[in-house]
């Protein structure tokens, strides 16, 4: 069974979570959330703080300190290497300046088996952008499409950037090639 936290580790998640949710949270009250998390974690085997050190990745990315976010993602993903969802977090993390190490994590993601393929709709969704911003239309087309499948299928709403590739030029709606995608994958996964 769940181990459980102290009351702290659970206030730690929750101003992490807060930053990252939260478009008008300052410079300080990030740095506030991450010496709350640091002192939290000294009390903690790495075991047990894996999803606070999840939690800080994306407070690390919004004050931009990317070196310490990716030391916290490397021990993460020796973890949970087969979960798409820490390789999602990995190309977010070098997509503004590592383009093709984002892209390979973008891939691993895709590669992932997932319990529920709806739960891939956001990581098709960032892909497709990704791949539109480096000029990639075909297999951002692909990725669109899967976003707009999933989404029509369960009935969701379409957020902005979904929104946003539909009103592309390049968007080619038809373009579903599965094995095509794999292919993809496959070849810039490596």
């Amino acid at each position: 069974g769940r181990k459980m936290m102290p009351l702290v580790y659970d206030i730690a998640r929750g101003l992490c979570k807060w930053i990252k949710i939260n478009d008008k949270s300052t410079h300080e009250q990030a740095i506030f959330s991450l010496t709350w998390a640091n002192r939290v974690k000294q009390n903690m085997s790495s075991e047990d703080s894996i999803w606070l050190d999840w939690d800080m990745i994306p407070v690390l990315r919004k004050i931009e300190d990317f070196t310490t976010a990716g030391q916290l993602l490397s021990s993460i993903l020796k973890l949970k290497q087969n979960e798409f969802w820490v390789w999602r977090e990995a190309a977010r993390l070098y997509e503004h300046d590592q383009k093709d190490l984002a892209l390979s994590c973008f891939c691993k993601a895709m590669l992932c088996r997932s319990a529920d393929p709806n739960f891939l709709v956001s990581t098709h969704e960032e892909f497709a952008v990704f791949l539109a911003e480096l000029g990639m239309y075909e297999e951002a087309s692909y990725q669109a499409n899967q976003a707009i499948a999933i989404r029509d299928n369960k009935g969701w709403r379409y957020k902005e950037n979904l929104q946003n590739l539909l009103s592309q030029p390049w968007l080619d709606k038809t373009n579903n090639n599965h094995q095509v995608a794999l292919d993809f994958y496959n070849e810039h996964s490596q």
